[in-house]
């Protein structure tokens, strides 16, 4: 199952979630690419201050509770995307049919929150990360502070779409290195602690 922007978005509205949906999945990707474990309660906790029980879905009652079920499904389905290529990691985005406006400052703020869940799941020095992190880093950096404004006039509206999609798939790949890359030093770590 796709989870659907506007979907998990009024879940999060009616949990009483301040935080934009797109930096929430951003985060949750971040901490997905710095560490070994992530549970849907330590994802939640960075999102809320305070006990975070009640956006749970209890096991056995797993029918009830439409919104948390919502929040369920979106991190479960965000662990098998990032962690196997072939379910198609997405960025949760608003849908092509909202404004491109709307839909550049949800990539920022993706960006911001997967930036925030690199800091919090413990990637500290990017200098000292493997590959290209470092550099995807600072252009993500550099996207968390895009800025579309719809009341300038572009003479190329297509030219505007087509950087939008660009940005996006540069960082949805850049998303895809960066857990890679981390995932294979931690491996590789592991094997001299064991050796």
């Amino acid at each position: 199952m796709r989870m659907d922007y506007t979907q998990v978005n009024i879940a999060f509205r009616r949990l009483g979630l301040a935080q934009e949906t797109a930096e929430a999945h951003g985060l949750l990707c971040g901490l997905i690419c710095t560490r070994r474990t992530v549970s849907q309660e330590a994802w939640l906790g960075h999102l809320l201050e305070g006990p975070v029980e009640h956006l749970l879905v209890p096991e056995e009652n797993a029918g009830q509770g439409q919104e948390q079920v919502i929040l369920h499904q979106l991190y479960k389905e965000t662990l098998l995307q990032i962690r196997d290529a072939e379910f198609g990691f997405r960025l949760l985005l608003p849908d092509d049919e909202q404004p491109l406006s709307v839909r550049t400052q949800a990539l920022a703020d993706w960006s911001k929150g997967f930036l925030y869940g690199l800091a919090a799941g413990g990637l500290e020095n990017t200098g000292e990360a493997p590959g290209n992190v470092e550099e995807i880093v600072r252009d993500m950096i550099e996207i968390s502070r895009v800025y579309h404004d719809d009341e300038e006039v572009d003479e190329d509206e297509d030219l505007d779409e087509a950087s939008f999609m660009e940005l996006a798939e540069y960082v949805r790949v850049g998303v895809m290195l960066i857990h890679e890359e981390l995932q294979a030093e931690r491996e590789q770590n592991d094997d001299k602690v064991l050796h």
